[in-house]
Formats: structure tokens, sequence, C-alpha cells
């Protein structure tokens, strides 16, 4: 049997019975989720009294064995959750701290497919929305989507961080461009837990 969009099937359901149902779901995981937030502070707290390290591997190993055989994907989304966990834990990125005196820059010399996995190595993290021109695929947008980060394709208004490739213009952090070394300022390295949109021009 063929179903068309907007048809209802056998079971009654619809897109947009299916969508709402999803909705629900979403607004269910974001409360679970700002519950999860307010208890891993106090764990942090706790920890940070005795001494212990955030990072516990062991700890997230046996949360993994007690739910059992999972999907690679549900292993996948458990990760994710682990490190957003850690993250609400420290009160900021679980990476690299910067110093935040002096500007310079950190000059990066490759071809520009590594420059850009570089790029996206340095700013991309779970939740961070990377903001490209539709049906584009690159270095930089698949090393950002295994490390979290949400793809949108199109525009937006407000962005933290500007990446060109393959040109240079006003607004640009960052320009990626082959036979030219990528140039990343130290004050974007020791901030960049505060950017949370990236715009990725000329992909």
């Amino acid at each position: 049997m063929v179903y068309f969009i907007g048809e209802d099937n056998s079971k009654g359901e619809s897109i947009d019975n299916l969508r709402e149902e999803l909705f629900t779901n979403t607004r269910k995981l974001v409360s679970l989720f700002q519950d999860r937030v307010l208890i891993a502070g106090r764990i942090a707290d706790l920890k940070r009294r005795s001494g212990k390290p955030v990072r516990d591997r062991n700890r997230e190993l046996s949360v993994i064995d007690s739910i059992g055989h999972v999907q690679p994907s549900v292993r996948r989304f458990l990760s994710l959750l682990f490190e957003l966990t850690i993250w609400e834990e420290l009160g900021s990125s679980a990476g690299f701290e910067g110093d935040s005196g002096a500007p310079g820059k950190v000059r990066v010399n490759a071809e520009a497919t590594v420059l850009e996995k570089v790029c996206a190595s340095f700013f991309s993290s779970p939740g961070v929305e990377i903001y490209s021109v539709p049906g584009i695929g690159n270095a930089f947008l698949e090393e950002a989507a295994k490390r979290g980060a949400h793809i949108i394709e199109g525009d937006c208004l407000g962005y933290d961080l500007k990446v060109c490739l393959n040109k240079s213009e006003e607004g640009c952090s960052i320009v990626i461009a082959e036979g030219q070394p990528m140039d990343v300022g130290t004050d974007l390295l020791s901030r960049r837990e505060g950017i949370s949109r990236i715009l990725l021009d000329g992909a």
C-alpha cells in the first residue's frame, strides 16, 4: 500500500499527528534535561569538595551496562548526554581553557581540508549551531557533526563566529583557503565556550 504525504494511513496516523507526538516528546526531554542540569550541579559541588575529577569513564560504562544492549545510535546519544552533563558540571567547556591575556594568534599550515577539520574541532561541541549553504557538504561540516554540532541549512541573523571558505570578507573571524595558513585569534580560543552560533560562508 502506498501512502501520500498528508494522508492518513490505516492506523489513523498523519504527519501532523506524529509531529505533535514528537513535539510532546521533545518537551519531556527538555524538562528532564533541565532536571539533570540541577542534579549535575549538585554532583559537581560534591566532587569539588572531595577533590574528585569531573570525568569518570568507569561510571559512564557502568550506566551503559546497567541499561543493557542498546543500538549504536542510542549509545551515541548517551555519550552526548554524558558530555553535556560534564559541561554543566564544569560550568563551561570541558575541553580547552585558554588564556585571555594579550591577544595573539595560532597559525596552522595544512591543506584546506585539514584546516577545515582543525577549525571545526576548535569550535564545535554538542549543541553549537552551524549555519551553512543548503545542500553543501565539506570537511568542516563533517567534523562539526561528529562533535555534536547541529547543522542548519540557511542563513542566520546573528552569529558568534564567522568562518569563510576560499574568500575573505567583512565579518570573517577565520579564513580557510587552499595554499594559505589559517590564523585563529587566541581571544577566540579563550572564549570558545561562549560560541554557540557559527556562520560558515562560502561553503
